[in-house]
């Protein structure tokens, strides 16, 4: 996919934005763009190289080559000059760290998602290149980890992030942090489990890393959902 916004700088009122192959002349796409909001995509092109054109009238033409490889997104901005004004060239620029495969998922989109099923199932089901080795059906694979695979790769080549941090292999977690103070406190009200609580603080010197019931002064207790805690 080839992603071009225009600059919202200069006064323009209407542009063509073409992509067109370098190997072949027939395969060719326009776009006309009539305002800033509107950006010009292109879906479903074939891996290749190809020439960006962006024209608007009383401007001077911006251009770019672009390589398109299999399952990428390719986003650009375009930074139109007036061609009657001694300024610089008008220009096409690729957007910073957009020229990747990757799929994000806001935190606050996924919780906020009015179902039940767990992230894996709304990524691959959202997603459409990405393949999940099981589909969650809350009965069969019950607490078994979810492989997923992408971009024609396998799950071993496809990279996973939660909140920066590389969770792709659930059977190696990554470090987050060393040298880490790590406070557990329990209270074990008897032997059966009821009512038994946890609370987990992890400090780095006096700043606090994470908490797993932070209450604005300490880490508060949490009710065992399943199991026992024998202090002994």
């Amino acid at each position: 996919m080839v992603h071009v916004t225009i600059a919202p700088a200069a006064s323009w009122t209407a542009a063509t934005v073409t992509l067109s192959s370098v190997a072949t002349d027939a395969a060719s796409w326009s776009f006309r763009v009539d305002r800033p909001s509107v950006a010009a995509v292109f879906t479903d092109i074939p891996p290749g190289d190809y020439l960006i054109v962006v024209k608007a009238a009383a401007f001077q033409d911006a251009v770019t080559h672009v390589s398109v490889d299999p399952g990428t997104l390719n986003e650009f901005i375009a930074d139109l000059s007036n061609s009657d004004q001694e300024s610089g060239p008008s220009s096409v620029t690729e957007a910073a760290g957009h020229r990747r495969a990757d799929r994000l998922f806001e935190r606050d989109i996924l919780e906020a998602f009015p179902g039940d099923d767990p992230v894996a199932a709304i990524v691959e089901t959202a997603v459409a290149p990405l393949i999940a080795d099981r589909i969650a059906n809350g009965g069969l694979w019950t607490g078994e980890r979810v492989l997923i695979g992408g971009n024609g790769s396998s799950w071993r080549q496809t990279s996973f992030e939660r909140d920066g941090f590389d969770v792709t292999d659930p059977l190696h977690p990554a470090t987050v942090a060393t040298g880490l103070t790590l406070q557990v406190t329990g209270t074990d009200f008897d032997r059966f489990g009821v009512g038994d609580s946890l609370a987990l603080t992890a400090w780095n010197g006096s700043t606090l890393v994470f908490s797993s019931d932070w209450t604005g002064a300490r880490t508060q207790e949490i009710s065992l959902a399943a199991g026992t805690l024998v202090v002994r």
